[in-house]
């Protein structure tokens, strides 16, 4: 990357971490945050992950002050493992619950861990959107994922823009 960098394009293989996952990883969202406002990239914007399956998704910053905003207080506890966030962190916690409760719903692993990432995303006032463009289609697509969660981070209800 360099200062000029605008985006940054890869693809995902079938598998993330030995799980069938095609959509952006923690790993993308953290490397999108630490290009822009830790490497100094201010001109990057937007991650691109096309997926096996044909889909492309986008983790966009919708909102640079807040995205700034939230690396700033949360840049320590942003580790990543293997891809996701570091177990332990309350991203993590909430991501897992998340993931989790939308599989326990009948949701696909490769749906709930898109739906679960959008929720993260949205519930932390992030300032990076998840979007998602079908093959064939011509625009991307918000994702949104809504729920709640009670203090032993175990989500008790939960609606998504993802389709089972």
């Amino acid at each position: 990357m360099t200062a000029g960098t605008t985006a940054i394009v890869h693809s995902h293989p079938m598998q993330i971490s030995g799980q069938p996952s095609a959509g952006p990883s923690p790993q993308d969202f953290v490397g999108l945050l630490e290009g822009r406002f830790q490497n100094g990239c201010n001109a990057l914007n937007e991650s691109y992950v096309v997926a096996h399956g044909g889909a492309t998704y986008v983790l966009s910053i919708t909102d640079p002050e807040a995205a700034q905003s939230f690396y700033s207080q949360n840049k320590t506890n942003l580790g990543t493992e293997n891809g996701m966030f570091k177990e332990g962190t309350a991203f993590f916690k909430e991501y897992d619950a998340m993931r989790n409760y939308l599989r326990s719903q009948g949701f696909s692993y490769a749906d709930a861990h898109d739906a679960a990432m959008a929720y993260v995303l949205d519930k932390n006032e992030t300032g990076v959107t998840l979007m998602r463009k079908e093959k064939g289609d011509d625009e991307f697509k918000t994702m949104k994922t809504k729920g709640t969660m009670n203090p032993n981070a175990k989500v008790t209800d939960a609606t998504s823009t993802k389709c089972k």
